[in-house]
């Protein structure tokens, strides 16, 4: 009587190995144990510059009310990512960008009753500069999402100058 209960036992833990060892492969191409890679990545950088100036004088306004502006932005890093894997309905997913804006508002008034030479000029220089490289690398996402990957180099500056 012991042996065909050791008989059985035996066969059950055969069985629940098999079983096992069947669900594994089966679950991994059903996607049940998918995984996703996501990656959000940036570089951003902003520069705004008002001025206003206003003279007036009964006098000569020689060299007065003058604004200057320089702005300069530089990126000499690399943004790099890199994903591997991915298995499942979502695969990789890479964001990546460099974002750049720079803006310069300048006004100047001048009223004199004299000499207004050299007086009310507005100056702005702006430079933008990206010597790194924005790279993304992506290796699997296998299943119905895949890889996907959305880069972007932003360089925005629009120069505003008003003079009154």
């Amino acid at each position: 009587m012991s042996s065909i209960i050791n008989a059985n036992a035996l066969s059950l833990v055969i069985v629940s190995i098999s079983f096992i060892l069947l669900l594994g492969p089966t679950s991994m191409t059903m996607n049940v144990l998918a995984t996703t890679n996501t990656a959000n990545q940036g570089i951003g950088q902003s520069q705004s510059a008002v001025q206003l100036g206003v003279c007036v004088s009964g006098n000569g306004t020689l060299f007065s009310c003058n604004n200057a502006n320089t702005q300069n932005q530089a990126n000499s890093g690399s943004n790099a990512l890199a994903q591997q894997g991915g298995s499942g309905s979502g695969g990789n997913a890479a964001n990546q960008g460099i974002g750049q804006s720079q803006t310069s508002n300048q006004g100047s008034g001048v009223a004199s009753g004299g000499n207004t030479t050299d007086s009310g000029n507005n100056s702005n220089n702006q430079s933008q500069t990206n010597t790194g490289n924005n790279a993304a690398a992506q290796q699997g996402g296998s299943g119905s999402g895949g890889n996907s990957a959305n880069q972007e180099l932003d360089n925005h500056k629009p120069p505003t100058k008003v003079v009154a």
